[in-house]
């Protein structure tokens, strides 16, 4: 490059710098000098609704979120009641279970001529859909109907009936056999 060529350059540049200050300093910003685009707090509320913002007052806000507060705190007693309800109720389920097993262990004398009681549980599986026969054959042993999953699995296998299990509710008790308990699940 000449000495000409950079002496134009920097001409244009000097020419174009004092143009954008006189525009800058002539003519006053539009938003500034104008009054009117300044918005009341009503016209401000108005804006903000109609592009589909939520307006509220301090006072509303906490309002509200004192409501989600009382409410979290009403499920948490709730939630707390139920589990205490659950832990008495398992605590009375033991102390019954113990009961049974104390009588179980206590050694009978020869006078009593009583016949043994056989306890029988009764228990309603509930079959839901994507359930297999190990899944059953499980809530049957969990439930004492049935001493062995394992040995329910592969009569039902061997029956060719696992893919037969429907969902559903099946009432049964420890007192059936395998055949009967299997009739029921398995219609």
């Amino acid at each position: 490059m000449t000495a000409k060529t950079m002496q134009s350059i920097a001409a244009g540049i000097f020419i174009a710098a004092c143009l954008i200050t006189a525009v800058y300093y002539l003519f006053p910003n539009d938003a500034a000098a104008n009054p009117k685009t300044k918005l009341s707090e009503k016209e401000m509320k108005a804006a903000l609704v109609a592009e589909g913002y939520v307006v509220k007052t301090e006072k509303d806000w906490d309002a509200q979120v004192a409501a989600v507060e009382a409410a979290e705190k009403k499920a948490n007693k709730a939630e707390k009641a139920a589990n205490n309800a659950e832990k008495a109720a398992k605590t009375a389920s033991e102390k019954s279970t113990k009961a049974k097993d104390k009588q179980k262990e206590e050694p009978k004398t020869k006078t009593e001529t009583q016949p043994e009681e056989k306890i029988v549980y009764r228990t309603v599986i509930f079959v839901a859909s994507g359930m297999t026969s190990i899944d059953v054959g499980n809530a049957l042993v969990q439930s004492k109907i049935i001493p062995n999953a394992l040995e329910f699995t592969q009569e039902v296998d061997r029956r060719g009936l696992a893919n037969g299990l429907k969902p559903g509710m099946y009432e049964v008790q420890s007192g059936m056999t395998m055949d009967e308990i299997i009739g029921v699940i398995f219609p």
